[in-house]
């Protein structure tokens, strides 16, 4: 029986920008692990709570995702990228909320933007649902059980949208999402120029905008939320 309270995961390359994303979760009180997958081999000692899964050759951001989903221990989960900045807290606030929703099928949202100034989570028509009250969550902290239960990422996502999928099956699975106000997320912008391999390893190299318009049919290809997908999910085995 484990007493990791939040597993963070997902697929990473930066591993020169580590040390700097662990340090900020490091203020929370929540019992929480780290589990990042991914061609590239960090050349430094890792923190006792966090792990590395090496994958060579590279099966793409979602496939090493999967494989550090599966590595995870906590009651909650959440993926991660490595420019991803949390407030101070965060972690604390989104565990308290799911705790206080007492419903393991809640998924709970961050807000997010650009910067504490530039909160977009209300405007961002990319992340809408048509006919939803819902929108795509950013850095969802959620339940291992019914991440599992849905049974993780479907297989023929590379590079994006294949959370999202994940979201619009659990939403079709009596999930929800709800909002943790206190806790804010974004990404570092200081490594979009300056780091063109993670950009076209996610975008280009594995089919991000082919995995959005894919998710887009699969979900709301009229232009409503459908309760289930136009084709069968297919699990990564």
């Amino acid at each position: 029986m484990t007493d990791i309270q939040v597993s963070l995961f997902g697929s990473a390359t930066r591993t020169h920008c580590w040390s700097k994303f662990f340090e900020q979760f490091t203020m929370n009180k929540v019992k929480y692990e780290i589990i990042f997958a991914g061609p590239v081999k960090p050349d430094f000692e890792l923190p006792s709570n966090v792990s590395f899964i090496h994958i060579d050759p590279d099966t793409g951001p979602v496939h090493c995702s999967s494989a550090a989903s599966k590595m995870c221990v906590g009651e909650t989960i959440m993926l991660i990228a490595d420019d991803t900045i949390l407030t101070p807290y965060a972690l604390d606030i989104m565990y308290a909320k799911y705790k206080e929703e007492n419903d393991y099928k809640c998924m709970i949202h961050p807000r997010y933007g650009f910067g504490p100034e530039s909160d977009v989570t209300e405007v961002n028509e990319e992340t809408h649902l048509p006919g939803s009250t819902y929108r795509i969550g950013i850095n969802l902290l959620w339940s291992r059980k019914f991440f599992f239960e849905l049974g993780g990422y479907d297989n023929r996502y590379s590079g994006g949208a294949g959370d999202c999928d994940m979201q619009m099956r659990a939403l079709s699975q009596g999930g929800r999402h709800v909002y943790a106000y206190g806790a804010f997320a974004q990404e570092d912008l200081s490594y979009v120029d300056n780091d063109t391999f993670s950009l076209l390893r996610a975008w280009q190299r594995w089919r991000g905008r082919e995995d959005n318009i894919f998710m887009k049919q699969q979900w709301y290809p009229s232009g409503s939320l459908l309760n289930e997908p136009t084709t069968p999910f297919e699990p990564i085995e």
